[in-house]
């Protein structure tokens, strides 16, 4: 170790002159405390010499190590140097992981002689100036994830203030720390601006499901999330669907439907410390309560029920809403289930409505709906008031670089019109469902307009039926801003079986012709293509694969697509993900982008439910959705009862 920056001693000024420079200096240089397996450590340098290292009267010692680490606690350490005689003392200590060399956890100042610099990546606590203090503080944050036994180097130096490199004294030793707990249940992520992380469960075993919290760590902010499944029946994949990470919340309402091959689930995540009281019911289609109940969920466990089931005795026969209240935060996801004339499940995401948050008075833009040639679309309306609300719901097509979109009319509800009026009673539900009659796909944008009330909570649910087999469903919710981010899978160009594509629409919510620009960068924040512009023309909206856009993409591609532009009126926009399965059929899902606005934060998100094994693979998706925003933390998995759920992710 020197006490003094060794680039201030070069070759040129000579040994004598550096030892001159180090007997007035403040700190050692990176990684002079042993750490890459220096023996000597700052004795090599020259500029503390004249004694063997850990030679006898002295003494070097750390205290406060535990004897086994817990992910994020914090421990404080005293590093004391000791040698009768010497009248200045140094240190360095680094903290790495065992097996890698890599930083693990933070380390801190505990003092005013002690400051923290980085280099190569790793952290090294070290005097600030040397003096006759010979006691030193530092803090240690363990790490949030699993990083194995962790490593601290440590070199102490008892110099004598003479100026010269002789006569001074040091002291090095190495302490191993393991891990206190299991964490086989964490995945530890560190995630650039613009990054991501996508993992995916191995589908092993028999049917296991649990919740999985998303947890920042301290400083840190909390990154945006999407879930998701997929389910395979005799080999076959027969659906996906995604779903986004839930913040915690209080009270919520969502579309209830059960009625034949129909149903809806409901998963609720306590990941609290205390039990969860749940009050519940029911309002049909014409406002009226229809059923009640309470349950409790025991504190950092999770529940997860179809609705006509006993837990919520919804019926056989249920139209309408599911609205909650909880005395604690939780996570709550819903699911519409759609068992198929094969007999498949087909699984679609159903947004949850929270309670607390208020209720907008502005037109909902939804960028994606589907009409003909096997498609049919469901516009569905959920009202969050106390209140009647009556408005519209307007079709537009895609438009052209020349023309503005024009309204596009179809049938729905047995009434042919590209404008439909809606009225929902209180707490209650609307469904609007087109007929999918023509030969020819329609495509475009929809716009849901209050015309008395608020607006009203909307999504867009698309099915495709090829042939009298409906082989795949997937929800659309509207999301309305300036810039959004999405995650991109692409693991091949041609559409053939097994290959994942992803695609996105856009719509316009002003009457004339908006600039949007597309930028591409890989799961390290790393720019991936040479960024886009596209124009999307009034009340129009585009839909294109990724893979068109950027040809010069290697494949296999994962990846975040930031889309911006739209002006004072926004755009909404949503990510589709398909692929084609073993048999041939197209699948389609959506996965939601986030608005680049919202600002980070470092409350807790969660997925309240995931599923692995029996058919089920659950893929994981955690990305920075904010603008300049990084993040590191942890994602843990859980069971039901709260158990850690070790699960194998690839």
């Amino acid at each position: 170790m020197q006490i003094k920056h060794a680039f201030i001693c070069t070759f040129m000024l000579g040994l004598a002159w550096c030892g001159y420079l180090f007997g007035i200096s403040v700190a050692p240089d990176p990684a002079s405390n042993g750490i890459f397996g220096d023996a000597l450590a700052c004795a090599t340098s020259g500029c503390h010499g004249g004694n063997p290292v850990n030679f006898t009267g002295g003494s070097l010692t750390i205290a406060g190590l535990p004897a086994a680490w817990v992910p994020d606690q914090t421990y404080s350490l005293t590093i004391t140097v000791q040698r009768s005689g010497q009248t200045k003392f140094g240190f360095q200590l680094s903290a790495v992981a065992d097996g890698t060399n890599q930083q693990a956890g933070t380390l801190t100042a505990g003092a005013s002689n002690v400051q923290v610099v980085t280099a190569g990546g790793i952290q090294y606590a070290e005097h600030r100036n040397a003096a006759a203090v010979n006691t030193f503080s530092v803090y240690w944050t363990a790490p949030t994830a699993n990083s194995g036994t962790v490593r601290f180097n440590l070199a102490g130096n008892a110099a004598n203030g003479d100026s010269l490199s002789t006569g001074d004294f040091t002291y090095t030793r190495v302490d191993l720390v393991p891990p206190a707990i299991s964490v086989d249940n964490e995945r530890g992520f560190l995630l650039p601006d613009r990054g991501g992380l996508s993992v995916l469960s191995d589908g092993s075993g028999g049917l296991s499901v649990g919740y999985s919290p998303i947890l920042a760590a301290t400083g840190s902010t909390t990154p945006a999330g999407v879930a998701i499944f997929g389910l395979r029946q005799n080999n076959v994949l027969v659906t996906e669907a995604g779903v986004p990470a839930s913040p915690l919340i209080l009270s919520g309402r969502i579309y209830a439907e059960v009625n034949g091959p129909v149903n809806t689930g409901l998963a609720i995540a306590n990941p609290n410390n205390q039990q969860a009281f749940i009050n519940f019911h029911f309002t049909n289609s014409a406002g009226a309560d229809v059923g009640s109940g309470s349950m409790t969920i025991a504190a950092n466990q999770q529940v997860a029920s179809f609705l006509d089931q006993a837990r919520f005795n919804g019926g056989p026969s249920v139209q309408g809403t599911f609205s909650f209240s909880s005395n604690v935060p939780v996570g709550v996801i819903a699911l519409r289930g759609f068992t198929n004339e094969r007999g498949e499940f087909l699984i679609t995401t159903l947004p949850v409505t929270d309670l607390s948050a208020p209720a907008s008075v502005t037109t909902t833009l939804l960028p994606h709906f589907a009409d003909g040639a096997g498609w049919t679309t469901q516009i569905v309306l959920v009202n969050p008031t106390d209140n009647t609300l009556n408005g519209r719901i307007g079709f537009f097509g895609q438009g052209t670089t020349s023309f503005a979109a024009l309204p596009v009319s179809l049938i729905a509800n047995g009434q042919s019109a590209s404008s439909f009026p809606y009225s929902i009673p209180r707490q209650s539900s609307f469904k609007l469902v087109t007929a999918g009659v023509p030969p020819v796909t329609s495509a475009g944008s929809v716009r849901v307009v209050p015309t008395e009330g608020a607006a009203p909570s909307s999504l867009v649910i698309f099915s495709y039926k090829p042939g009298g087999i409906t082989v795949s469903e997937a929800g659309v919710p509207g999301v309305r801003g300036n810039a959004f981010r999405m995650y991109v899978e692409i693991t091949g160009f041609a559409a053939s079986p097994g290959v994942i594509q992803t695609g996105f629409a856009i719509a316009n919510g002003a009457s004339t012709q908006t600039i949007v620009n597309l930028e591409l960068t890989s799961l390290d924040g790393v720019s991936a293509a040479p960024p886009l512009t596209l124009f999307v023309p009034g009340n129009g909206q585009i839909s294109k694969f990724v893979h068109e856009l950027f040809p010069t993409l290697t494949f296999p591609f994962k990846g975040l697509l930031r889309i911006s532009g739209g002006g004072s009126s926004g755009i909404s926009s949503v990510g589709l993900r398909t692929r084609i399965n073993e048999r041939g059929d197209f699948l389609i899902t959506t996965t939601a982008p986030t608005d680049e606005a919202t600002p980070p934060t470092n409350a807790e998100q969660v997925f309240p439910h995931f599923v692995n094994g029996g058919g089920y693979t659950t893929q994981f998706i955690l990305f920075n959705g904010s603008a300049n925003q990084t993040s590191n933390g942890k994602l843990e998995f859980f069971k039901r009862d709260g158990a850690p759920f070790s699960l194998t992710l690839n």
